[in-house]
């Protein structure tokens, strides 16, 4: 029996997907969804963007990412801000792992306090600095006044207890002037031991992979097995040069493998966190650990408080780091990709100017042993740190609308490798990014954006089209920057079209279709003029096509009008059965000013709304 369903389509929506998962995509829309009234790029109460379609948020607003079994890979990153340390921050007695006190005693000297760590008060003789931590100097409080309750001085009312903030696009002032006098020591006020200021001046050339900036086909697969004949493929395809793989999880057969079909190996660590099931955890002493973080189960901040001991010698998180790094050169990675390098801005503890010279000993170390490194999720410090860092790694950055930030790597010809969650590759083609669009598992499927969707015609000119999931993911729309024609005297007729090209990816066994179409625009024709919208499909390599057409006929006045196409499902075409042939859209607006000639009108396409059917035969 035949069974017809409308499936909600999920981030696998894209353009030119390829069965192996090593394909090529562009989508995704938000919450807003498309624009229902307004004009061109008026989403009519829905806020608009400049690239023409809505946005959710800004950063900070998402969910928890989830592990995938005991090693699962990383998804997009949970919510910012931390819980109080654990009990090692706690005096005998004092404060649990919640910053809840549960003695007589405060936190001890050096612990946490303050309001982000549960307004936890320090303990007796001890202040609060503004940072967050107890001690007995005059940057916690006044010479010889201590904290007695939250937010006092011995009574007196004092600065509150916090972390710093750092705002995004502009100039952190709070990140220090870096230096290279080796002798200078800096010491953030209310921290622990000062901290040397070391050189780590940005690298002579090296023989380490210096890839260029744009157009780079990559892959990032952290759970489950490689399936290496699926790799070769994708190469022999032209889909696949670079791969992301866990570093713990690879081996260096497998790199070879890789190495052997031309592909270069980038190999993933978290370099700013705890994780509880890594195979070194063993290394890494209590204390080491500075919150939670939040979203993700046995996995913790890294305190980078003591991350350069002072003589400038290994400390134990430089040498942990280091043993990770030099495993990464012994299993023959072309570079390293070191996650959770922007603490600062999780409000954990650790201050911009730690984990700036903390990320250069990462890059300096990483070239010491031939490797490439990237700079993962850190846009506040790309100014000082693009010298030190080969290629970039970002998360959400057409999500947070934050593409923009990372240009400079482009303009110094470095790639971008871009990671989309949303299903959409929003401006990264145009900013010369290389996008992917991934599920938060991180798994095989992978659509790539550097040969996102495939367009072109007079009402869709390169860079002005792009394909969005609706919110309800049950549809998706063609959104037009510059559909128009219009006529006039002396512009008696105009025509432009539209041809676009991508595939659906739905599951093994089924085959889809499309139920209906809408398309919203505007027109405005005096009496006499006559117009023409056509919509139609078909998919490679098949004659039968459906066609819609809408006539318009002046005197005709629309800002918004919206024209629902609806096709009889059992009579239009469908893909092949567990095939995913390339769909191709045609579209095409005609207007003419009529025998007279007098009249004059416009008419235009904003966007073209398609919902999907899909079909299994049982």
């Amino acid at each position: 029996m035949k069974l017809s369903l409308i499936l909600a389509l999920t981030a696998l929506l894209a353009s030119s997907v390829t069965a192996d998962g090593y394909g090529k995509s562009v989508v995704s829309a938000t919450e807003e969804g498309y624009s229902k009234t307004g004009g061109r790029n008026s989403k009519g109460g829905d806020s608009a963007t400049a690239e023409g379609y809505s946005k959710s948020g800004g950063r900070g607003g998402k969910g928890a990412k989830g592990r995938k079994g005991s090693k699962g890979g990383k998804g997009r990153k949970g919510g910012k801000g931390g819980k109080g340390r654990n009990g090692q921050d706690s005096g005998e007695g004092g404060y649990g792992g919640n910053g809840g006190m549960t003695g007589g005693r405060g936190v001890r000297d050096g612990g946490r306090c303050g309001v982000g760590f549960d307004n936890a008060v320090c303990g007796s003789n001890l202040c609060c600095s503004i940072y967050g931590y107890c001690g007995k100097t005059t940057n916690h409080c006044s010479a010889n006044q201590c904290q007695k309750s939250f937010g006092t001085c011995n009574g007196s009312t004092g600065t509150p207890p916090k972390n710093p903030t750092y705002t995004k696009n502009s100039t952190n002032t709070k990140t220090p002037t870096y230096t290279k006098n080796p002798t200078a020591t800096t010491k953030a006020p209310g921290y622990g031991p000062a901290e040397p200021n070391p050189t780590y001046a940005p690298p002579a050339a090296g023989s380490w992979w210096k890839p260029a900036a744009y157009p780079i086909t990559w892959q990032i697969q952290y759970p489950g097995t490689l399936n290496l004949d699926k790799i070769q493929s994708a190469v022999t395809s032209n889909k696949l040069s670079v791969m992301n793989v866990d570093l713990f999880d690879i081996t260096a057969s497998q790199v070879s493998k890789m190495h052997s079909m031309g592909v270069k190996v980038v190999c993933y660590f978290s370099a700013g966190s705890y994780e509880d099931w890594r195979p070194d955890v063993k290394d890494f002493p209590s204390d080491i650990r500075a919150a939670s973080y939040d979203g993700w189960e046995g996995e913790w901040w890294l305190d980078l408080k003591g991350w350069e001991s002072a003589n400038g010698g290994d400390s134990v998180l430089k040498s942990i780091m280091g043993k990770r790094i030099k495993m990464a050169k012994d299993k023959k990675c072309d570079a390293v990709d070191p996650d959770n390098v922007d603490s600062y801005t999780n409000n954990v503890g650790n201050t911009a100017a730690q984990q700036l010279n903390y990320n250069k000993w990462l890059a300096a170390t990483a070239h010491s042993h031939g490797l490439a490194i990237s700079l993962k999720n850190d846009p506040g410090q790309i100014k000082e740190l693009l010298p030190h860092f080969d290629f970039a790694v970002t998360e959400e950055c057409v999500e947070d609308n934050m593409c923009e930030e990372w240009n400079p790597f482009v303009a110094a010809n470095k790639p971008v490798f871009a990671i989309s969650y949303s299903g959409s590759c929003g401006k990264l083609n145009g900013l010369k990014q290389n996008g992917l669009l991934k599920n938060l598992d991180l798994d095989e499927q992978a659509k790539d954006c550097t040969s996102a969707l495939t367009y072109g015609g007079t009402g869709c000119p390169s860079g002005t089209a792009a394909v969005l999931i609706a919110a309800d993911k049950k549809s998706f729309a063609v959104l037009f920057d510059d559909y128009t024609i219009s006529v006039s005297p002396e512009t008696r007729r105009q025509r432009k079209a539209c041809l676009l090209a991508f595939e659906l990816l739905f599951p093994q066994g089924y085959s889809y279709s499309i139920g209906t179409i809408n398309h919203r625009g505007s027109a405005f024709l005096d009496k006499g003029v006559t117009g023409a919208l056509t919509a139609n499909y078909f998919f490679a390599g098949n004659p039968i096509q459906a066609t819609k057409t809408t006539p318009f006929v002046g005197p005709y006045a629309q800002n918004n009008y919206v024209i629902a196409d609806t096709f009889d499902l059992q009579a239009v075409v469908w893909s092949p059965c567990g095939q995913n042939v390339p769909l191709t859209l045609s579209s095409s607006l005609r207007l003419d000013a009529g025998t007279t000639g007098k009249g004059s009108g416009e008419l235009t396409t904003d966007s073209s709304e398609w919902q999907s059917s899909c079909s299994s035969s049982f």
